[in-house]
């Protein structure tokens, strides 16, 4: 049987705005000290109702309307913020918005140093080059602020192992049927597979795409 998502209603929508607010302006400051240790530092959308653990079948929806147009300004207000004090450093630099298409509330800002600087180039899959315009027209909304970045989309990627049946020890069961007809999704929406460089029990693992992530810098 197919599990029925149910979506809370969200209420307090002027103090969730406000937190909204709270959140980009603490996150303004870099801590440069933590990045001269660490190399690395991101800033996610932590803020209440949207960042709580989801229980069972009753979630949160993701940030819509004033939420999300609140998050995708905040997000530029900490790249715009951050960038002024990574150019004061004098060093080259990573720093980039990532912002995810179907779960906007996963959206962040990213930055690395020194012997980090190339760390994140391979996090996404099959990236290419994207207008302003392709932009707006996937997120619904004026980003007139966004424009003055440059952008690329890539596939935040999943990976599911071709035995992932075998886990299962009775093939009669419920829980099985339903695996082997999801299995079967996975198959036939991968994009790619990787094969296991050593193989073991898993010789090679389907490739799917989780979300679409949109990188502004």
């Amino acid at each position: 049987m197919k599990q029925i998502i149910r979506y809370k209603k969200i209420r307090g929508k002027q103090k969730i705005l406000r937190r909204i607010d709270d959140w980009a302006a603490l996150n303004c400051e870099l801590n440069l000290a933590y990045l001269e240790q660490y190399k690395r530092d991101y800033v996610k959308f932590w803020v209440k109702p949207f960042s709580n653990l989801n229980v069972g079948n009753s979630i949160y929806p993701e940030p819509y309307g004033e939420f999300k147009e609140k998050l995708l300004y905040g997000l530029f207000e900490i790249y715009h913020a951050w960038k002024i004090q990574l150019d004061e450093l004098g060093k080259p630099y990573y720093l980039k918005i990532w912002l995810f298409e179907k779960k906007i509330s996963r959206s962040q800002v990213v930055c690395a140093v020194d012997e980090c600087l190339d760390f994140y180039d391979n996090t996404f899959a099959n990236i290419k080059n994207v207008s302003i315009d392709e932009l707006k027209l996937a997120f619904n909304h004026d980003l007139d602020n966004f424009s003055k970045l440059n952008w690329q989309q890539g596939v935040d990627v999943g990976s599911v192992e071709n035995n992932y049946l075998d886990m299962f020890d009775d093939k009669n069961s419920q829980e099985y049927r339903q695996a082997e007809r999801w299995f079967h999704q996975v198959k036939e929406q991968a994009f790619d597979v990787y094969h296991a460089p050593n193989p073991s029990d898993v010789a090679f693992y389907y490739l799917i795409e989780n979300d679409r992530v949109w990188i502004g810098g």
